[in-house]
């Protein structure tokens, strides 16, 4: 007679205790109540033994879980005070450049003042010199100009034809 058993279940179980799974199918009554009692203690195991591997599996992936959040959290954590850090580092460096720009726009108000006093300066001596010389402030008295010479001492001279080249004609 063929051998039934079971061959994918037959090993050991959980406890490491030999047993064989159902020796041959059954052919009466009585025999099918052992048949039954047997498959029902070998579901039963089969099942202790699953669930025992699930929660040992499902320990092991909490504990996988629980580390890469520890892990991605001290990441976290280090990546927020580079950040804080770099933040603090913009904001000195933006600080620096905004005064050292002050100084220098500072520097060159002061710099255009002083020019333009200078302009002023120079535009007011040059007004006074001018005012001076159209004034005639500025020659020694009885010293002659252009401008102020007599018409009397001007030479003569005639557009029109001497006399005595038009008697000739």
């Amino acid at each position: 007679m063929p051998d039934h058993r079971d061959r994918g279940l037959n090993g050991r179980n959980h406890q490491s205790r030999d047993f064989w799974i159902l020796p041959h199918l059954p052919c009466q009554p009585r025999e099918l109540l052992i048949w039954t009692r047997m498959s029902l203690l070998v579901m039963r195991s089969a099942i202790s033994e699953l669930m025992s591997s699930l929660a040992e599996l499902m320990r092991s992936v909490a504990e996988l879980m629980r580390s890469v959040v520890s892990e991605l959290m001290s990441s976290l954590a280090e990546l927020m005070r580079s950040v804080a850090e770099l933040m603090r580092s913009l904001a000195e460096l933006m600080r620096s450049i905004v005064f050292e720009l002050m100084r220098s726009l500072a520097e060159l108000m002061r710099s255009l003042a002083e020019l333009m006093r200078s302009l002023a300066e120079l535009m007011r001596s040059i007004i006074s010199e001018l005012m001076r010389s159209l004034t005639g402030g500025g020659r020694p008295r009885g010293q002659l100009t252009c401008w102020d010479v007599p018409v009397s001492l001007r030479p003569q001279t005639s557009l029109a034809r001497p006399k005595s080249s038009s008697a000739q004609i």
